[in-house]
């Protein structure tokens, strides 16, 4: 509150552009934030959220004093630079709505093999670890499952039936 955020969110960009809610203009740098940013992370995926607190920043103490049970925002982690499968399935959708097919591609190949590799022992994670490309949180998720369901259907952002205004995009 009384604050602009400046942070990346990454499910609200793959919504705005799964509605086709900005301009050309505006689509196409967002696009290019999530290229950079899918590059940033060594290419492991697009962090919900961006980029990672430390606890020399500012707003690290509200992360500190905001958790259930037990601190998940340590740096590269949960809502602090963690890669969400069920986020990662929405970017996937929102490229493809913005015709970036080879940047959805390669993330969908990413999601996918972070899965394959974490199945046996963390099955759908709540989400992939930014550093090491660890499952953590919460396993066997149907909303990660549903991530990879959105990523691997052809045509994503079709699949997902999104409507602006009342009209199917």
């Amino acid at each position: 509150p009384g604050e602009i955020a400046t942070t990346f969110d990454a499910w609200s960009v793959a919504l705005l552009l799964t509605l086709n809610i900005p301009s050309l203009v505006k689509r196409n740098w967002l696009i290019e934030q999530i290229s950079m940013l899918f590059v940033e992370t060594n290419e492991q995926g697009i962090p919900a959220f961006w980029p990672i607190l430390n606890a020399k920043d500012k707003a690290y103490d509200t992360l500190l004093s905001n958790y259930s049970f037990a601190f998940k925002n340590r740096p590269g982690h949960f809502h602090n630079g963690g890669i969400w499968p069920v986020v990662n399935g929405f970017v996937i959708a929102a490229l493809e709505s913005g015709n970036a097919f080879e940047l959805a591609d390669k993330l969908r190949i990413t999601l996918e093999a972070q899965l394959i590799a974490n199945h046996e022992e963390h099955p759908f994670p709540e989400y992939i670890g930014v550093y090491g490309n660890q499952a953590n949180g919460i396993k066997n998720l149907s909303f990660s499952a549903s991530g990879l369901i959105i990523a691997k259907k052809e045509n994503s952002a079709s699949f997902l039936s999104l409507t602006h205004n009342g009209k199917k995009e």
